[in-house]
């Protein structure tokens, strides 16, 4: 998704965009403090895209829709590491399951499948737990890289 169209998506959840002559720029300071959790995500926004972090990766579409719905959800850079491996154990979790699920239904069973079945509940869990830490790892690697602040410090 190019930067573009992020930011007219961002426009429509009622996100205020800078005019075009106010483009924040990387050497721009951006504001020190929100007043609201709307504004906090925001400068979180400008932090991750000063960072080079844009797009899906800065804030995922799931996000975006319950933002329109009202429910401010943080971008994941700016979550605990225990908010993160959890998310990423339950949507790893149910990736795996429906995956089965649907191998089951569709009577389609590729070996990778039939695998995770015959390796039995605890392999699973072991894989599942390991790629949630490993995620949560990668994103806060990306944090520390980019020196983002905390989402308290927003």
């Amino acid at each position: 998704m190019s930067d573009a169209s992020f930011e007219a998506r961002l426009a429509r959840i009622g996100a205020v965009q800078p005019e075009p002559s106010r483009q924040p720029q990387h050497n721009a300071p951006l504001p020190q403090k929100a007043r609201n959790r709307r504004e906090r995500l925001q400068l979180a926004l400008a932090h991750l895209s000063r960072a080079g972090i844009t797009g899906n990766y800065a804030y995922a579409p799931a996000f975006r829709g319950l933002a329109k719905m009202g429910l401010i959800m943080k971008p994941l850079h700016f979550w605990s590491y225990a908010g993160l491996v959890t998310f990423s154990w339950i949507l790893f979790a149910a990736i795996f399951a429906g995956t089965v699920v649907a191998c089951l239904l569709l009577g389609v069973m590729p070996s990778p499948v039939r695998g995770l079945i015959s390796a039995g509940p605890t392999v699973w869990v072991v894989v599942n737990s390991v790629m949630a830490l490993a995620f949560a790892v990668l994103i806060k690697a990306q944090v520390k890289g980019a020196d983002l602040p905390r989402w308290k410090d927003l």
